[in-house]
């Protein structure tokens, strides 16, 4: 019962199954057959089923990630993250993305973005769990931010990135400049006659 009640959830939440007169065997069939890495996990992390596109991304058999947990695909870094995730959606039907690492088949770090989604299920809270792979799609992004900033024959930087950090620069500078203030020049009497006695006395005189 418990299965069936798993299966169907899935079926409402994610429409792959959604006619009512599959079977529980139907439901289960639709779910592990899904071109989506997909897999039914606790909101602590523990994967109660797992279909077959999620365990040829991680490279795990069911009973491997069974024992091990969602936690086992996760980075060390990403873990504490992605649980505290999966205990975001607090009503069924809601649904949530996170973007984080997962570690592949091989050890390979995969980008991927995590869909969870909340099954109305009426026993423990369970969460729907759908996995895009990114890897590929960020490997090209990030090839086109090289090419279109560096020039493709020496590798160095476009002038469009120059004035880029260059202008990042200037905003990190202080809006105002204190300038230093000079002190007034004192004048004491009879400076000025002075300076034209001085100014007549260089002045030169025909002498005859």
């Amino acid at each position: 019962m418990r299965d069936r009640s798993i299966h169907q959830a899935i079926a409402a939440a994610t429409a792959a199954a959604a006619d009512d007169s599959l079977s529980p065997a139907g439901h289960a069939a639709a779910f592990r057959h899904a071109p989506v890495p997909a897999a039914v996990v606790t909101t602590d992390g523990r994967v109660v089923a797992a279909n077959t596109a999620l365990q040829l991304l991680v490279g795990l058999d069911p009973a491997a990630l069974s024992r091990g947990g969602l936690a086992r695909m996760l980075p060390p870094d990403d873990a504490e993250a992605v649980l505290a995730f999966l205990a975001g959606p607090a009503n069924a039907g809601d649904a949530e993305r996170l973007e984080h690492q997962l570690v592949g088949a091989g050890g390979q770090e995969l980008c991927v973005a995590l869909h969870a989604r909340r099954l109305p299920t009426s026993g423990d809270a369970l969460v729907l769990c759908q996995l895009i792979d990114l890897t590929e799609q960020r490997r090209v992004e990030s090839l086109l931010v090289q090419r279109a900033s560096h020039d493709p024959l020496t590798g160095l930087a476009t002038r469009a990135v120059f004035f880029d950090q260059l202008g990042r620069a200037l905003s990190r500078l202080p809006r105002t400049v204190d300038r230093p203030v000079r002190p007034p020049v004192q004048r004491r009497p009879g400076a000025g006659r002075g300076g034209e006695s001085d100014a007549r006395a260089s002045r030169p005189r025909n002498v005859r």
